[in-house]
């Protein structure tokens, strides 16, 4: 396999993860929830959504899925652990407009279907879609940065830096 060839392998990038959905990608500084906002729970990105389809960022095993599908998490081989929030408060709607479409223990693959989400009934309610994305371990990296602007789920959003 060529240079070139494992570049376009996204199955080579095991510290990068590309956007969870499309849409506009910004600074968790600037996602309207303090626990994610303030970096407590660990580095990583928001991105204002543009369609209602969450894919995995990363490959590896769903760790976990909260009750009410509107939080998954993705632990990598390489031991990256990720956290995928969609919206913020939208623990509320107890379920509503969440369709998840994997179970934990279920290996994925970078970009499979994670879960569909009604983004217009979330509004509806009153609640930010925005779509977080976390690396939940960050400590065990030297750092994560970040890639903002418009992005698909192709494209990279999060660099974790190993040493």
């Amino acid at each position: 396999m060529g240079l070139l060839d494992r570049f376009k392998n996204k199955e080579e990038r095991p510290y990068e993860l590309t956007a969870s959905i499309e849409g506009m990608s910004v600074n968790l500084s600037e996602v309207r929830d303090e626990v994610f906002s303030s970096g407590a729970l660990g580095k990583g990105v928001g991105i204002v959504p543009s369609n209602g389809k969450v894919v995995a960022p990363i490959s590896g095993k769903v760790s976990m899925i909260f009750p009410t599908k509107h939080a998954l998490g993705i632990k990598t081989e390489a031991g990256v652990e990720v956290l995928i929030h969609i919206g913020v408060d939208t623990v509320e709607l107890d379920g509503e407009g969440f369709d998840a479409k994997v179970a934990v223990d279920q290996k994925v693959k970078r970009g499979d279907l994670l879960v569909n989400v009604d983004f217009p009934l979330i509004e509806k309610h009153g609640f930010d879609t925005t779509v977080i994305n976390v690396i939940t371990n960050t400590n065990d990296f030297k750092d994560v940065e970040t890639l903002t602007g418009e992005v698909t789920a192709n494209d990279v959003v999060l660099k974790i830096v190993k040493e």
